[in-house]
């Protein structure tokens, strides 16, 4: 049985992607073009939604979720 699918605000979601490209604050900051505390916030945020406390565990559970690799 799967999760139900979850939806996260697009600045979340970007910022999910780049965690799970292996990317750090700084590097989703100048894709994103907003401060590297501004990415900070949002991954704040998205571990709060998603129930984690790290980087690796929001991307198992973004993948499980089907919130990436392209599930919809």
């Amino acid at each position: 049985m799967t999760a139900p699918q979850m939806r996260l605000p697009d600045r979340l979601m970007q910022v999910l992607e780049g965690l799970a490209q292996g990317k750090n604050a700084a590097q989703i900051s100048r894709e994103l073009e907003i401060s590297r505390e501004t990415v900070r916030s949002y991954t704040r945020k998205l571990y709060l939604s998603l129930g984690v406390h790290d980087r690796g565990h929001a991307v198992a559970i973004g993948y499980q979720r089907g919130l990436l690799g392209g599930q919809s």
